[in-house]
């Protein structure tokens, strides 16, 4: 059951209504972006491969990147960094498209989309390192972040969405200019906001360290368990999708993932609103326990109705997942690297996501959704055994 009380509380308190409003429009491009590019390009190219290729140098640039964005919001604060990416990232978004309807070389094409996604605005980092520099009450910081867990997941089903609509119109562009003009005003709203503006550059500067955050071995520890459950979140994607095609409505597959959206939603929003005695590295690891039931749960399922009426139950527990993980990253994190060891726990979850998602499509060749899907709780049980081996340990 949620409690609305704690995220009532939280949106009153130290002005986060209006951070997390900002973050609300920032974050539309992480939703939309990827779609957006594969439909344009495919419509103006009409090749799948073209389209894939450059969606996925676009998603390479946000991910290769992401540390030293972190390491910079560290460093020097997070108003110039939200001020450069907010210019960048529409003028890189936008060379993207003229190229394409300039018929330039793909080479020129892939290389603006990397441009594009080491450019967008760094808008969830920064929320997520805010949430302890505004909030001191545990209970309230768990709340925040199962909060933004939820509201990750909602652009995750309103983006597709709004893409799709668009693109139904006859206007794929116009998805990739709404995606640009999200990220930089959800930007430049969060630039302004006070508890930005409170948030200066740290005393020195740039550290010149190497492994940075990594230093922590308890989070380097977390990155591990974080590729094997998103790996699980690949696996799930793809293991999902081909059930749809398997039956003859590969268009479902959508609506499918959408209803995991929403039962994700819900398990964060039940985790962030409830007390809970065990310390964060058990919540963790439940949580985990819970999403590889939830995933078994679908395995064994042949009927549409049934596999949509379980999804979102199924996928309740990823949502808790997310947020729990936020909570330890922020506890493991070294001080005056809190930025750059949240964009460590992206990466990780974007090398996960990517590689479920190659992994899956290979098996789907030889192996049914079933079987995929029984792969995506193995890969969740091993984030589970590897977190009760290394979390237990010392922190460094």
């Amino acid at each position: 059951m949620i409690r609305l009380e704690p995220y009532t509380r939280l949106l009153q308190a130290q002005g986060l209504g209006r951070l997390i409003l900002s973050s609300v429009i920032g974050r539309i491009p992480m939703g939309a972006s990827t779609l957006a590019l594969v439909l344009f390009l495919q419509a103006r190219t009409g090749s799948f491969a073209d389209a894939g290729l450059v969606a996925g140098l676009y998603v390479l640039g946000l991910g290769a990147t992401a540390p030293l964005v972190g390491r910079l919001l560290d460093g020097w604060g997070p108003r110039p960094v939200l001020g450069a990416t907010a210019l960048a990232y529409p003028v890189a978004l936008g060379a993207v498209a003229a190229l394409v309807l300039a018929g330039a070389a793909t080479a020129w094409v892939c290389a603006s989309a990397f441009v594009a996604g080491a450019a967008l605005p760094p808008v969830t980092i920064c929320m997520r390192a805010l949430y302890p520099r505004v909030l001191s009450d545990p209970r309230s910081i768990r709340s925040a972040y199962s909060l933004d867990s939820a509201v990750v997941e909602t652009v995750f089903v309103l983006g597709p969405a709004l893409v799709a609509l668009l693109a139904g119109m006859g206007a794929p562009i116009w998805a990739l200019a709404v995606a640009a003009l999200a990220g930089t005003s959800g930007a430049l709203m969060l630039r302004r906001a006070p508890a930005v503006l409170g948030w200066g550059p740290r005393e020195g500067g740039m550290r010149r360290e190497w492994l940075g955050p990594l230093r922590s071995r308890r989070l380097r520890r977390l990155m591990v368990a974080c590729v094997f459950y998103a790996a699980a979140f690949g696996l799930f994607e793809m293991g999902v999708t081909g059930f749809a095609a398997a039956r003859g409505a590969p268009a479902l597959a959508g609506v499918f993932l959408a209803l995991a959206g929403v039962g994700s939603v819900a398990g964060a929003l039940v985790f962030g609103s409830h007390e809970w005695t065990a310390p964060p590295p058990r919540q963790f690891l439940a949580a985990l326990s819970l999403m590889a039931l939830g995933i078994l749960l679908l395995a064994p399922i042949g009927g549409l109705y049934s596999f949509g009426l379980v999804v979102p139950l199924a996928a309740a527990p990823i949502g808790a997942v997310i947020a729990s993980q936020s909570v330890l990253v922020s506890e493991s994190a070294p001080r005056g690297m809190l930025a750059e060891s949240f964009t460590w726990s992206t990466t990780g979850v974007l090398v996960g996501v990517s590689s479920g998602i190659a992994g899956g499509g290979a098996l789907l060749e030889a192996a049914s959704p079933a079987v995929v899907l029984m792969c995506a709780a193995a890969s969740t049980l091993l984030a589970l055994a590897w977190g009760r081996l290394a979390l237990a340990g010392p922190e460094d």
